[in-house]
């Protein structure tokens, strides 16, 4: 679990002695509803109760931003239950490491939330995604 830890701090710009606890947690997600679309994620982690998606795709795919954020969807509302509040919900973070170029930039690492156009103020703390491209 030691070199998760190390993977998952240096990932998340964290300093590893702040990563009180990580876990790997079931990646299958089945649908809510019989002919939905069912998911396998390739590595989801609980890190000091905040969820990690680490998934890693090497061959380009043109739907790939899209299938990241349903995935991050998914997880994020996954926990829920009837009854519970909605700031009961875990931040979820998406960690694409990917071997081709998503965005036109050249920048090795990209880091994305939810803000609003003009005032660039965060949405909520809730949402991350980050890419590393292989690549650069």
């Amino acid at each position: 679990m030691d070199i998760i830890t190390a993977f998952i701090s240096d990932l998340l710009e964290l300093p590893r002695e702040s990563v009180k606890k990580v876990s790997i947690e079931n990646v299958e997600i089945a649908p809510e509803y019989l002919g939905r679309k069912y998911s396998r994620l390739d590595l989801k982690l609980n890190v000091d109760d905040e969820i990690v998606n680490v998934e890693i795709q090497v061959n380009y795919e043109p739907a790939f931003k899209e299938r990241t954020l349903y995935y991050w969807a998914k997880l994020f509302s996954a926990k829920l239950k009837e009854g519970d509040e909605y700031d009961a919900l875990e931040q979820t973070i998406c960690v694409n490491i990917i071997n081709f170029n998503l965005f036109d930039c050249e920048d090795f690492h990209s880091h994305f939330q939810a803000l609003e156009k003009n005032r660039h103020e965060p949405l909520t703390d809730k949402f991350a995604y980050r890419t590393m491209d292989e690549t650069h």
